[in-house]
């Protein structure tokens, strides 16, 4: 059993191709990690230690292994903690709301080492906590805090986002006006909180990230 009080990541193999890269990422931190290509062990093991982070790592299928997807719907006794999916680059993502994070390996390496860093480390000061759907094509208002050079942590579902702000300290909060995310606005705690849409200039927010 896993009983110690470091930082806990559990990663779920089905990509030989990315096993490696991952462990090494992993390696760099001092994080206790659980690492199976065995749904049944995951879910044991997670029934017992709630983990700081989830890695899924899936192979470069459309469509992942159905049990793990099953896994990932349960939360495993509605335990809540954010679920990152990992897939080759060039990868196609099943979109679920219970996910927290999609990420492309080796090309989105950084953002992985972001999403590590803000979950198990935190004090991560962000310019923007951006909680909206998972889309492949950026939106216009992403778009343009990118090429701003605005620091963006982007995240999929709620649960994770107040999780994220348990730890860090980003400067404005931006929360998709979308029916799953209408009352995620009443339960994200910091000042300074927007509803925006994709395609939504940024003037509006600008005098916040000066």
């Amino acid at each position: 059993m896993i009983t110690s009080s470091l930082q806990k990541v559990f990663l779920y193999n089905e990509n030989n191709q990315d096993t490696a890269r991952i462990g090494r990422l992993l390696d760099d931190y001092d994080l206790q990690t659980f690492n199976t290509e065995n749904i049944y062990q995951l879910m044991r093991y997670a029934r017992e230690v709630n983990p700081n982070l989830m890695i899924f790592n899936m192979d470069n299928d459309e469509i992942p292994d159905e049990q793990a997807l099953q896994y990932i719907k349960a939360k495993i006794d509605h335990e809540i903690y954010p679920v990152v999916i990992v897939k080759s680059d060039g990868s196609l993502f099943q979109i679920r709301p219970e996910v927290a994070h999609y990420v492309h390996m080796p090309a989105e390496r950084e953002k992985l080492v972001d999403i590590i860093d803000s979950y198990c480390l935190g004090r991560r000061t962000h310019d923007v906590l951006l909680l909206q759907n998972y889309t492949a094509r950026a939106g216009r208002l992403k778009q343009q805090l990118e090429e701003g050079g605005y620091s963006l942590f982007e995240v999929h579902n709620s649960d994770a986002a107040r999780m994220y702000l348990s730890k860090n300290k980003p400067r404005i909060v931006c929360v998709e006006y979308a029916p799953q995310f209408i009352l995620a606005r009443h339960t994200l705690h910091h000042e300074r909180i927007f509803y925006v849409d994709r395609d939504q200039d940024i003037t509006e927010m600008e005098k916040f990230l000066v």
